[in-house]
């Protein structure tokens, strides 16, 4: 029957979340089966946090996990579809290193850049034609013909 949505969203810590369940989904956790994934996801100012793979004992992320060089990780390799949208340089709360660690996790991802800092910037701040496009683009990729 597949999962009541089609794709995942998050802002800020809420999109640290969406890019831990794509490196679960990637690291075969199963819990997110094949069908039970969403198509996409959407991480508004946000990046990995390594700190969700770290063991309790402070030993460090598990091993096999994908990330045990957090700064190369498993580059490219994450397959789910992912539009990042933020500030990437002047965010104030991510690293521009981070988001580009993060971003090079995905084999199939859009950016989409503002200047607005940390914050979901409306479209009439994104007021550049070629970003309004990848939007659209990212997300005509999942519309279902009824």
């Amino acid at each position: 029957a597949g999962v009541p949505f089609d794709g995942v969203l998050g802002f800020s810590q809420g999109a640290e979340m969406v890019h831990t369940l794509a490196l679960l989904k990637h690291q075969g956790d199963p819990r997110f089966r094949l069908n039970t994934f969403p198509r996409f996801v959407v991480s508004f100012s946000g990046a990995i946090n390594p700190g969700h793979f770290e063991s309790v004992s402070g030993g460090g992320p598990p091993r096999d996990c994908g990330l045990e060089s957090y700064a190369s990780g498993p580059t490219g390799e994450v397959i789910v579809p992912c539009l990042f949208v933020g500030d990437f340089v002047s965010d104030g709360w991510y690293s521009s290193q981070r988001f580009s660690q993060t971003k090079n996790l995905y084999a199939d991802r859009i950016v989409v850049e503002h200047s607005q800092s940390h914050k979901v910037a409306s479209l009439c701040h994104i007021q550049d034609m070629q970003s309004i496009c990848k939007f659209r683009r990212f997300f005509s990729r999942f519309v279902r013909q009824r």
